[in-house]
Formats: C-alpha cells, sequence, structure tokens
C-alpha cells in the first residue's frame, strides 16, 4: 500500500489504490459535487472507484482531511451514501472521509503513511457484497477515530461486568470484578503483542488458539490460558516444557502480569467458555489494536490500558492503589526527555545536540539506543514501556 501512496500524483492515480483494495476503478466526472472555489475555478470532482453499490468520489484541495469531511456531510445531507478522497498534490496529503454514522475521517501523508494508517487503509478492503450501506459501516468503522476508543471502552465495561456477574458467587462482588479485570486486562495487553507480531509470528493467534480450542471441545481457561499465562508468557523460553513450547515463539513478559494472583487461587475453577466465547467474539476481535498513536486511523493504542483502569476500577480501590494512567501526549514528552537526558550524558553533549543527533539518526545513537536499558518502578499498565518500545 505504501507504494501505491507515493505514486499517488493526481485523482486518477487514486483508482490503483481502490483497485489494491479490491474495488472496482472509475473515472467519471461528477458534476455539482465540487467542494469549493479554486483559483482556477471550482474544484474537479470525480467518481473514480466503487466497491458494489458503494461510490468513491474524488476532489482536490488544500486541508484535505477536513475537505473530504465537507463534501461527505454534503452527500449525508442529500441522503446519498459514499466515501470521499481529497487530494492536496503539493502538500502530498490525503484525506478521507464516509457519509456516513457522524462523518469519520482521516488524513494520510502520501510519502510516509503511519503504519496505523496503512492498517487502517487495509481495513477498508472488500467487494462491498453486502450492500452500500453495509460496506459504509464497515468503512466508518475503520476511519473512526476517537469513536472507535469511547466504543471499545463501553463493550470492554459490558464484558467486564458479564464476566465478574458469571464468576462463582463464594467471591464477594468486589472480588469478582477485579478477578475479572485482570484477567481481561491480560488478554489486552496481549493483543498489542500480537500487534507488533510477537506471537510466533501470527496476526491471529489468538483468534485461531480460542477457536481451535473450541472446536476440539477443550476448555478456554483450562487448557489454553493457563498454559499460556503461567508456564509460558512468565518463563525464559529455557525453562518452559513441552506444552508450553508447543505455542511457538512467545516472549517472556517478565512483569508480574502473567504470574498467578491471590484471587485465582480463590476460584478454584475455571472461568467458563462462554464467557470466553462473547469477551472475544464481542470485544477483542471487534477491534483493531495498534502501537502506534492513540485514535490514530481508527486503531486502539496502548494508552486504552490504563483508561481501561482507570475507567472501571472501583473509585476508593483506584485512590488507594493511585492507579491513575498517563495521557499519551505525556508519555512521548517524559520518553523524549528521558531518552536525551541519556544520550547527552552518553556523548558528552547538551541536550539540544542530543536531540539533533536523535533527528539525524547517527549511528553512534543508533548503537546505544540499541542497548539501552529501561526501568519503570511503578508500571502499571505499561503506557511508558509500551510508549518507549514504540518510540525506540
Amino acid at each position: 500500500m505504501a507504494p501505491l501512496l507515493e505514486r499517488v500524483r493526481s485523482l486518477e492515480s487514486l483508482s490503483g489504490v481502490l483497485a489494491a483494495l479490491g474495488h472496482a476503478p472509475r473515472h467519471e466526472p461528477v458534476p455539482g459535487l465540487a467542494a469549493q472555489r479554486a483559483a482556477g475555478g471550482e474544484a474537479t470532482a470525480l467518481v473514480v472507484g466503487q466497491a458494489g453499490d458503494f461510490p468513491w468520489f474524488a476532489v482536490t484541495g488544500p486541508a484535505p482531511g477536513r475537505l473530504a469531511r465537507r463534501v461527505a456531510r454534503r452527500l449525508a445531507v442529500r441522503g446519498r451514501v459514499g466515501g470521499v478522497l481529497a487530494l492536496d498534490t503539493s502538500g502530498r496529503r490525503l484525506g478521507i472521509a464516509v457519509a456516513f454514522d457522524g462523518v469519520p475521517f482521516v488524513e494520510v501523508d502520501l510519502d510516509r503513511p503511519a503504519p496505523a494508517t496503512l492498517a487502517c487503509l487495509r481495513r477498508l478492503a472488500g467487494t462491498g457484497a453486502g450492500g452500500a450501506l453495509a460496506y459504509a459501516a464497515q468503512a466508518a468503522d475503520a476511519l473512526s477515530g476517537e469513536a472507535v476508543g469511547h466504543r471499545f471502552f463501553r463493550a470492554f465495561k459490558t464484558t467486564l461486568d458479564r464476566m465478574a456477574e458469571g464468576l462463582p458467587t463464594r467471591l464477594r462482588g468486589e472480588e469478582r470484578r477485579s478477578l475479572a479485570l485482570l484477567q481481561l486486562t491480560r488478554v489486552l495487553f496481549l493483543y498489542f503483542v500480537q500487534s507488533k507480531g510477537w506471537l510466533d509470528g501470527r496476526e491471529r493467534f489468538l483468534a485461531d488458539a480460542v477457536d481451535h480450542c473450541l472446536g476440539r471441545g477443550r476448555r478456554v481457561h483450562r487448557d489454553l490460558l493457563r498454559p499460556l499465562f503461567f508456564g509460558t508468557l512468565n518463563r525464559p523460553p529455557a525453562e518452559r516444557s513441552r506444552t508450553a513450547r508447543g505455542f511457538g515463539a512467545i516472549p517472556f513478559l517478565n512483569g508480574g502480569l502473567f504470574e498467578p494472583h491471590p484471587l485465582e487461587r480463590s476460584l478454584q475453577g475455571d472461568i467458563p467458555n462462554p464467557l470466553w466465547r462473547d469477551a472475544f467474539d464481542e470485544l477483542f476481535e471487534r477491534f483493531h489494536f495498534v502501537v502506534a498513536e492513540p485514535g490514530e486511523a481508527g486503531g486502539i493504542a496502548p494508552d486504552m490500558l490504563g483508561r481501561v483502569f482507570e475507567g472501571v476500577m472501583a473509585p476508593a480501590t483506584r485512590r488507594a492503589s493511585g492507579s491513575y494512567y498517563t495521557p499519551a501526549p505525556l508519555v512521548r514528552s517524559v520518553l523524549d526527555a528521558a531518552i536525551t537526558a541519556y544520550l547527552a550524558g552518553r556523548l558528552a553533549c547538551s541536550g539540544a545536540e542530543a536531540e539533533r543527533r536523535i533527528g539525524a539518526q547517527e549511528p553512534a545513537v543508533v548503537r546505544l539506543l540499541e542497548r539501552v536499558t529501561l526501568l519503570d518502578p511503578a508500571a502499571g499498565s505499561g503506557a511508558f514501556l509500551l510508549g518507549a518500545l514504540e518510540r525506540l
């Protein structure tokens, strides 16, 4: 996808991008859909592709993200379902919007598209066989940013409540909720690890493992998650059993998230399959996870771990434990300051000089950062560690 975006120079070339997504390329002028008046007259508007009955319109102009959304709103007001591609040829940016459900949009750097943006574009693939409205819903979900975060939080809370209610009544209500939160947080963390390709290099490692377990009539909690949590993720590869090695190339995560909790010993049983099946089907497999900017291109970013913790914990428990998530902008600011200070000390230069050398990706800087060790003494949901992983 990235090479195709780099070759975009005109509205006509957008047809190649859509063709790569499985859409039928088209090239038809659209009278009356001009988005704005430019220096040479009204902006050109074309239909450049079609996913079944769902059309993709293309216009040109500056501020392509806002432009795409403005044209999409105009379509929505007219009762038309479709997508809009707004191309800024001089600024080398592309805006994408959908005339559906709040008119979600995203703006793409054609020469340096972010990984999460590319993942978003890949989710636009499809033939539109289910009809224009069905494809519009798919496209809107792919392009939604903050709205996706809100939907994820609501889905997480619903799943948490359902799982807590389904646990044995011998546990107190607060204990059941804490235990359910621990289980779901572990899986949520693993979805971010999976997005980096670190669960045996497979994009659907977790979903496939759950399907395999259910298909064989096994218990998800006993036969999949317990061996994965306690015999695999929490042990170095050399110390793993034959069963654990059967999961494939799984990292050793030595934080404590995958160590048995006292509440788990109180459970004295498994979380039933229907609860886990609903958690995967209705929560984890409905969303796209990225280790990148929060909310970018419709992805769920790692700061959602902290937002979930702070949002669903009982207020008294949160205050007593000091559980407050760190917003992503603050994570980035602290990490940049820490890396700059580290390099300034190692390279015996000023902070400003260290920043310049980071930007230039000098070999000496690269060598130091390849060997750097980071310590987060109060890791919590791992926002700083996951942020450092992506930054480095």
